[in-house]
C-alpha cells in the first residue's frame, strides 16, 4: 500500500514567530510521530505549492530547516512550485524565484525539473508533478500556466506502455478548472484534455479551500487542499490518501491541535532560537505528544466506470 499525505500552502515566513511557521512545525512533528516506522519508499508527502510566502532566500532557509529536512528523513517528498514560491507576495515578478526554489528543494526530491515523474513499481503507482507557477512578467496577479511543452510531455508519460495499469496521480499548485480572475490556470482546458480519462487522482492547492471533486472531466477524483497552516477553529486539517493495488483508494481527513491551542510551540520559545542553518531543524526537540486526532475514512466506489467517494471529504 502507498500512503500519500497531501499538504499545501504552508506559506513559510521569515519570522519564526509567524503563526504559519509555528503551525508548520506542529504539522511536521505530528507527521513524523504519526507515521514513525512506516516504509519511506511507500510513504509520500506531496507539497502542492506556496511552501513559502515571498520566495526569498531567508524563507527558503526556514523551509529547509523546519520542514524539508525533517520530513525527508522519514518520507519520500514530492513538490510542485506555487506562485508565492516564485514571486514576492505571489505576483511581483522575480526572475531569481525559480532558481531559489530549485536550489532549495533539489537535495530533498528526486528531481526539480517538471514534469517530474516518480514511479513506485512495486505498488504500481505513478506520480507526475507539474509546474503551474508562471515565472514571467506575463503573470497576472496569482494566475498560473502549465506550458504546452509540459502538457506534451505529460501526454507522452501518461501513454507510456511501461505505466500501463498504474494508478496515476498528477499534482500541481493551481486549481485546474477555477475561472476566477487573477487566480485561474491559463490554458487549463488544454491540460484537462490531456488528463481526461488518463488520470486517477489530481492533487492541488492555491485557493486555500479544501474541496473534493468527483468524476469531473472524466477524472475520478480531484482533491483541493486548504492552507494547512491555517487553523479551522483550533485545528489544523490535512488529508491522507491510501492507495492499494487492485482496491479503491481510501481518503482520511485528519485534524490536530494548532500551535495556539496546544502551546507546544509558543512564539516566545521560538524567538529564543537562533536562525537555522541549511539543515538545522528547530522543531525537532518539540515533538507533539498524544495529539487529539479526528479521522474520517471514505472509500472510493466504482459506479459505471466512475470512482466516487462515498461521502464528501471536508
Amino acid at each position: 500500500m502507498v500512503t500519500v499525505i497531501h499538504l499545501s500552502d504552508l506559506h513559510i515566513h521569515t519570522s519564526s514567530t509567524n503563526p504559519d511557521n509555528l503551525n508548520a512545525c506542529v504539522l511536521v512533528n505530528y507527521l513524523c510521530e504519526r507515521f514513525h516506522g512506516a516504509p519511506k519508499s511507500k510513504t509520500y508527502v506531496v507539497l502542492t505549492g506556496d511552501s513559502v510566502d515571498d520566495g526569498t532566500a531567508a524563507q527558503y532557509s526556514r523551509l529547509r530547516a523546519n520542514v524539508l529536512s525533517p520530513l525527508s528523513e522519514q518520507f519520500t517528498l514530492l513538490m510542485a512550485p506555487g506562485n508565492h514560491d516564485y514571486a514576492f507576495a505571489g505576483f511581483l515578478f522575480d526572475e531569481e524565484g525559480p532558481k531559489r526554489f530549485r536550489d532549495c528543494v533539489r537535495p530533498f526530491v528526486a528531481s526539480a525539473r517538471f514534469p517530474c515523474v516518480t514511479a513506485n513499481r512495486e505498488e504500481k503507482v505513478l506520480f507526475i508533478g507539474l509546474d503551474s507557477a508562471d515565472p514571467s512578467e506575463q503573470q497576472f496577479i496569482a494566475e498560473g500556466i502549465v506550458t504546452k511543452q509540459q502538457r506534451e510531455q505529460l501526454a507522452r508519460q501518461l501513454a507510456d506502455p511501461q505505466y500501463e495499469g498504474y494508478f496515476k496521480v498528477v499534482y500541481l499548485h493551481h486549481h485546474p478548472f477555477l475561472r476566477s480572475i487573477g487566480m485561474a490556470l491559463r490554458e487549463s482546458e488544454q491540460l484537462l484534455r490531456v488528463m481526461s480519462g488518463n488520470v486517477d487522482l489530481v492533487l492541488f492547492g492555491h485557493k486555500h479551500r479544501s474541496e473534493a471533486f468527483f468524476g469531473r472531466y472524466r477524472i475520478p477524483l480531484m482533491l483541493a487542499s486548504g492552507k494547512v497552516t491555517e487553523p479551522n477553529g483550533n485545528a489544523l486539517t490535512f488529508r491522507v490518501v491510501c492507495i492499494e493495488p487492485g482496491r479503491h483508494p481510501i481518503v482520511h481527513t485528519e485534524e490536530i491541535p494548532a500551535a495556539s491551542a496546544t502551546g507546544t510551540l509558543s512564539p516566545q520559545s521560538v524567538m529564543n532560537l537562533r536562525s537555522p542553518g541549511d539543515h538545522e531543524n528547530v522543531c525537532a526537540p518539540r515533538v507533539l505528544r498524544n495529539p487529539t486526532t479526528k479521522t474520517q475514512r471514505h472509500k472510493v466506489r466504482t459506479t459505471r466506470g466512475r470512482r466516487r467517494l462515498r461521502a464528501f471529504v471536508p
